[in-house]
């Protein structure tokens, strides 16, 4: 598990899109979105990563996900 600049790391092996990209999508969350006991290429954001990368949609995904938020916190 890797943190960088206070965001769990969205990997997908073999590429990642240059970050200054004007395309990025930004998960928020709880442990779920952080994934939490999983590596960072198991990550829901990971995965859309890939699926962008895979569809040459050209978006930069960055999770925002925080372990052990509560519910009541997601929305404020």
């Amino acid at each position: 598990m890797n943190v960088r600049n206070g965001n769990r790391v969205t990997v997908v092996p073999d590429y990642n899109p240059d970050e200054s990209s004007r395309c990025k999508m930004h998960f928020f969350g709880k442990s779920w979105i952080y994934g939490h006991h999983c590596a960072d290429e198991y990550t829901i954001p990971s995965f859309v990563q890939r699926i962008s990368n895979e569809n040459r949609l050209g978006y930069c995904v960055y999770n925002h996900g925080v372990p052990g938020m509560r519910e009541d916190m997601i929305a404020d």
